[in-house]
């Protein structure tokens, strides 16, 4: 039981030094949770230090798509965000991510943080076809 603790602990403090360097070259990273039972779909990918670094609220993602897609998300509106962008809950935005897609944004709380969580909607507003739903329950702890 001892041995386990020591490796929780050696992976908990690699993952602090790991945010550490995040922070100091980028001013944000990504967490990617999954079986997060607090969260739509199992999902909570979401940002640390955007708040910090930039003065905007960080980010949530709890919809089921590739980290890598995540990722290239969060960095989009990041860019505008670090452009002066500041995006706001109930407003749809256009054109930040392609593909037919548009942002929204509802104000939710993870770990007891107030983050904006992104919403994929269709060109119209719509939640793409009813597919998408599930992202605006349950807003954590």
């Amino acid at each position: 039981m001892e041995k386990k603790g020591l490796e929780f602990e050696a992976r908990q403090s690699k993952l602090r030094d790991w945010s550490r360097v995040m922070m100091f070259r980028y001013g944000w990273y990504i967490h990617f949770v999954f079986d997060d039972e607090d969260f739509p779909y199992g999902i909570n990918f979401h940002t640390h230090g955007i708040e910090d670094s930039f003065a905007h609220p960080d980010l949530q993602i709890c919809f089921p798509i590739p980290q890598e897609m995540a990722h290239l998300i969060f960095n989009a509106i990041v860019g505008e965000i670090k452009k002066g962008f500041v995006f706001k809950a109930g407003r749809r935005y256009a054109d930040i991510i392609g593909g037919g897609l548009s942002l929204n944004f509802i104000p939710v709380r993870e770990c007891g943080r107030p983050l904006l969580r992104i919403i994929f909607t269709d060109e119209n507003g719509g939640s793409c076809r009813g597919l998408l739903t599930n992202q605006f329950t349950m807003t954590g702890k």
